[in-house]
């Protein structure tokens, strides 16, 4: 269990500045639950000195064989807490605790990747006159600001921490304020694997002040965030200020495109899946249903099946699907997004029931609300809800299918429903999105790049891709022949 109202910095458990916090509230039932510290700027410049100090000393000396193992030993312990892990996520963000569950037991995948990884960083030797020795060795790029969002808290400090250290940089990761507890804990876990003080420092708080003073500090060599496109934009320019990288995977709406020769089942159940996962608060949810003229209603009525046999409810009990909203903000968020779609004029051939535990009155749920008749236009098919929201709108054929899929300016993911093979290749390759899936949904694996396109983000996480985030080049000319000179007497 974590200490209330505290920071993870360099090692230790330590109180935010002038003793800071605030309360975190369990969604499903309104109420408040602990206090946790509000880290400040000052507390920020504390993390980013240890990280620094640590990129400096104990850390930048090992090697990467002994990083990879204290990585294992890291995911020998997120295994140990891995109940713990998933009910602080379950409290503080809503997830149906069966979910929390596998994705604790899934984040330990970046861990064991990039541990493997880490003394497998090779350079480059370069053709060049006989005269020379030329090449080229990766180095770490430095302390690395983590940003992450409260929708997938284990998974999102296995994504943005792994890297990084497999590639032997420190990190100060600044979790979403309102699910931090899972990203404290983990960060605490590194101190038991036997991480040196600083390599891994947690400070939690709003994102306004902890998060803005991680983004432009000066110390910090690369930011990472998972957000939205308008908090990346603002991130870009405060990273860019001192010329930092940046790693940003931001919002999407995803196509989900369903032709009439689809692999039914698969196609009904992965669509009702991708929709409705984590009550739709996924950035590659598939709340835009692009669905073939000829084959829409029968889908349509499919898809309500399925969102009928949801149930809806307290996220700890094992036999919850569908959980509340994170939030009384995003709560609202979602429900005036339901509003203007009916002002706009799509049709709402489903709007669910909420639960009818007196215990869970005041969470923040909203059950799954289909709309029909949705114009690509209209702004429930354009802007990102983050909410168990569906928005049907069909195509005549795959030139319109591909037309409506990319009049967007998200760039995320696209799903294609097709048995017909040549037309899966077709499609693919003419969609905007960074990431296809033919026949499938929402994967995602350590060892492949994950990117979106357009408004959907910048640069690559995960797999061999993400190298080049956390690493620099430095080319090295040695002379070998005393006779050669390249400048004149």
């Amino acid at each position: 269990m974590i200490p209330e109202g505290k920071l993870f910095i360099d090692g230790k458990w330590v109180e935010a500045e002038n003793g800071d916090t605030y309360e975190l509230t369990n969604p499903a039932t309104g109420k408040t639950t602990v206090r946790v510290g509000r880290g400040s700027e000052n507390d920020v410049n504390k993390a980013v000195k240890a990280a620094k100090k640590a990129l400096e000393g104990p850390w930048g000396k090992m090697s990467g064989t002994e990083r990879g193992r204290l990585m294992l030993k890291l995911v020998e312990l997120i295994d140990k807490h891995g109940e713990e892990l998933a009910r602080y996520n379950t409290e503080d963000m809503g997830k149906p605790i069966s979910e929390s569950r596998g994705e604790s037991k899934g984040c330990t995948g970046n861990f064991i990747y990039y541990a493997g990884l880490g003394d497998k960083i090779e350079g480059f030797v370069h053709p060049v006159d006989s005269a020379f020795f030329n090449y080229t060795i990766r180095e770490p790029v430095g302390v690395v600001g983590a940003l992450t969002p409260w929708n997938f808290p284990s998974w999102m400090f296995s994504m943005k921490v792994a890297p990084p250290l497999g590639c032997g940089c420190t990190v100060v990761l600044k979790p979403a304020g309102i699910s931090p507890r899972s990203s404290l804990l983990m960060g605490s876990l590194t101190k038991e694997a036997g991480f040196p003080d600083g390599v891994v420092n947690v400070v939690s708080g709003q994102g306004s002040k902890a998060g803005a003073a991680l983004a432009s500090h000066p110390d910090v060599h690369h930011v990472s965030l998972t957000g939205s496109s308008p908090v990346g934009k603002l991130v870009a320019q405060m990273a860019a200020s001192h010329l930092a990288g940046v790693t940003l995977e931001l919002g999407g709406k995803t196509p989900n495109i369903v032709f009439a020769d689809c692999p039914w089942d698969e196609a009904v159940n992965g669509s009702a899946s991708s929709t409705f996962f984590n009550c739709g608060q996924v950035c590659v949810a598939a709340s835009r249903l692009l669905v073939e003229e000829k084959i829409k209603d029968k889908f349509v009525a499919a898809i309500m099946e399925k969102a009928k046999k949801l149930r809806i409810g307290d996220p700890m009990k094992d036999e919850t699907t569908l959980g509340p909203i994170c939030s009384k903000d995003q709560y609202a968020t979602v429900t005036s997004y339901i509003e203007i779609g009916k002002k706009e004029g799509a049709t709402v051939i489903m709007e669910g029931e909420k639960p009818k535990d007196p215990a869970l009155a005041n969470g923040f749920f909203v059950p799954p609300t289909i709309f029909d008749n949705v114009d690509n236009k209209m702004r429930i098919a354009q802007e990102e809800i983050f909410g168990p929201v569906l928005s049907v709108i069909t195509f005549k054929d795959e030139e319109d299918a591909i037309a409506k899929a990319n009049d967007i300016s998200f760039g995320l993911e696209a799903l294609i429903w097709t048995n017909d093979l040549r037309r899966a290749h077709r499609v693919a390759s003419k969609v905007g999105a960074g990431i296809i899936c033919v026949n499938c949904k929402g994967m995602v694996a350590p060892s492949v790049p994950y990117s979106g396109f357009k408004d959907s983000g910048l640069g690559y996480e995960s797999g061999l891709a993400a190298i080049e985030s956390y690493t620099r080049r430095k080319n090295v000319w040695v002379r070998l022949s005393p006779e050669f000179s390249p400048y004149p007497e």
